[in-house]
């Protein structure tokens, strides 16, 4: 009955059959599963999420998850993870921080407006300036990209990487050993204020990606994204 109320409505209202639903903040998500579609053939792709803050607001893996696609969602704020657990069940669902290093009790400012969570004291005492408070700090225990891989992907790293760990993202991949187990696409967040208050990407993000094999498929203005160049037939 449903599929015959759907058919209905695309004939009389075609606006209906074209439209396109996304939870990521600019269409990343869109993007992305288009990548693995047409140039990867990849139609249910596995993900790791890191800082995914929320299950569906602003995320760039819930569309992957509506449409039967199963991945590991990591956020260090203990107050955000019992949505995950709630609302994307069969996903694994990780209460842990990340950092370069396997470090326990990392301080984690959290603040008022929780998609600013940071691990990086100067990155949230300028937030606070700018009138983003801290509303407390905690100790958070955290693992390296490389420990996550091994202890909760079996030694694989899922399909996907998205990454937006305030002030870390670049740290956090210039640890990585690329050449053992790698994603084929990556999202990473990659828009920061400079001192002067302009808004600049972070060239050494983009430069130790290069430096590994990836191609800077799309830029969205707040983020990345790349593919394994390996997997891309291009050429300039």
């Amino acid at each position: 009955m449903k599929n015959l109320l759907r058919k209905l409505l695309n004939t009389f209202e075609p606006n209906n059959r074209f439209k396109r639903i996304s939870y990521a903040q600019y269409g990343e998500d869109l993007i992305i599963k288009s990548i693995f579609r047409e140039y990867l053939g990849i139609e249910a792709p596995s993900y790791l999420d890191i800082g995914a803050h929320h299950p569906y607001h602003l995320s760039n893996t819930a569309l992957f998850y509506k449409f039967g696609c199963r991945g590991i969602n990591i956020e260090a704020n203990p107050d955000l993870i019992g949505a995950f657990k709630k609302f994307r069940p069969q996903d694994q669902n990780l209460n842990i921080g990340i950092s370069a290093t396997d470090s326990e009790n990392i301080d984690f400012y959290m603040m008022e407006q929780p998609e600013l969570n940071t691990f990086v004291k100067k990155q949230a005492e300028e937030l606070a300036a700018k009138g983003y408070p801290i509303k407390k700090i905690i100790g958070i225990n955290c693992l390296s990209l490389s420990s996550i891989i091994r202890t909760y992907c079996q030694g694989v790293f899922p399909d996907l990487l998205s990454l937006d760990v305030e002030g870390l993202d670049e740290s956090v991949l210039e640890s990585y050993n690329f050449g053992s187990t790698r994603p084929k696409i990556i999202c990473v967040e990659n828009l920061h204020t400079d001192d002067e208050g302009f808004l600049r990407k972070n060239n050494q993000i983009r430069a130790i990606l290069e430096k590994n094999g990836y191609f800077l498929i799309a830029d969205t203005f707040l983020n990345d994204i790349f593919i394994d160049s390996a997997l891309l037939k291009y050429r300039k």
